[in-house]
């Protein structure tokens, strides 16, 4: 979630919040919806800048931008991001000089992880520190530029081995990043063995700060029923359940999960890996359903967020899905 408030935007004002892209991520994309009240007029312009296009247009430049509409009241955007860096959501009231707009903002971010690859050599001094960051779900290679025994690959955690499953091809192991957290990984013989550890990380974008100003409409939220965490057998088929919610003012409520498993579905005619979600959210019913790519997911524990709104506010919950 880049965006769940209602912002205010002064007279000839704009608000902007800052969005950092790590290299680690693709196919990134923001989407979503902004609906303008105040002032003789309700129209707002709504856009989305990279770091040169925002400063230009501050300055009064003429900028394309990944997203910009027109003057209205009501936008619904969608941005491909295609390069990392700092990007900026933008809502401005530049040409109302008298009226102040309140706008009710609701902005997702998606994305998927970049595969991963690492060249080991046994002299590097890199490897007594913690330098390996890796993105949780990510697709990992390590390829070993000395002579080492790659067959003799094992991971542990907390002094503990940790089942990885590893396809090894002679100076390569291609691996999925478990869960969350610090591990330990040897590779090699008594005669040459290489030993370093590696972080894996939540694979989250730097999300930056922006004004917001706390509804004054007279709206109740709705309340998320208790979901809790799941636990599957990945040799087993996966139930389906369930989301549930109320709301005080009985307003039509819409489901959204973010962050869903996914599984590899073959490649593409680059050779470039396919991913898909594992399972899907009826953002009606609040059915939660696995799909025929479930069977393809590793095991490890995956974080999802569900979400329900009545439009305007809305309840989450963080719950994780252990796939052993």
């Amino acid at each position: 979630m880049v965006l769940d408030d209602i912002v205010e935007v002064p007279a000839s004002k704009l608000w902007h919040k800052t969005i950092e892209i790590p290299s680690t991520l693709e196919g990134v994309k923001l989407a979503g919806w902004c609906v303008a009240s105040g002032g003789a007029r309700n129209d707002i312009k709504v856009l989305v800048l990279n770091d040169v296009d925002f400063y230009n247009w501050k300055n009064f430049g003429k900028v394309k931008g990944l997203y910009q509409s027109d003057k209205i009241s009501v936008a619904e955007m969608s941005a491909e991001i295609t390069a990392p860096g700092r990007y900026h959501l933008v809502i401005t009231n530049w040409f109302s000089e008298f009226s102040t707009k309140e706008v009710i903002a609701k902005v997702y971010l998606y994305w998927s992880v970049k595969p991963v690859t690492y060249t080991i050599k046994a002299n590097d001094p890199a490897l007594n520190s913690e330098d390996f960051k890796i993105p949780s779900s990510s697709d990992v290679t390590f390829e070993f530029a000395d002579k080492v025994d790659t067959n003799n690959f094992r991971v542990s955690k907390d002094g503990k081995e940790t089942p990885v499953s590893a396809n090894i091809s002679g100076t390569k192991v291609e691996f999925s990043a478990p869960s969350v957290g610090v591990y330990e990984f040897t590779c090699g013989d008594s005669a040459n063995m290489v030993k370093a550890s590696f972080s894996i990380i939540p694979a989250q974008p730097m999300i930056g700060q922006g004004l917001t100003v706390s509804s004054t409409m007279a709206n109740s939220p709705p309340s998320l029923n208790k979901i809790g965490n799941r636990e599957y057998d990945h040799r087993l088929s996966f139930d389906s359940f369930v989301i549930g919610a109320t709301d005080p003012d009985d307003d039509l409520l819409t489901y959204y999960a973010f962050n869903l498993p996914a599984a590899s579905a073959g490649y593409d005619e680059n050779g470039q890996r396919i991913w898909q979600p594992a399972a899907e959210l009826d953002k009606n019913s609040g059915a939660f359903s696995w799909n025929k790519a479930a069977s393809n997911l590793p095991t490890g524990t995956y974080f999802v967020r569900i979400e329900v709104t009545d439009g305007i506010l809305s309840d989450y919950e963080d719950i994780s899905i252990d796939i052993k």
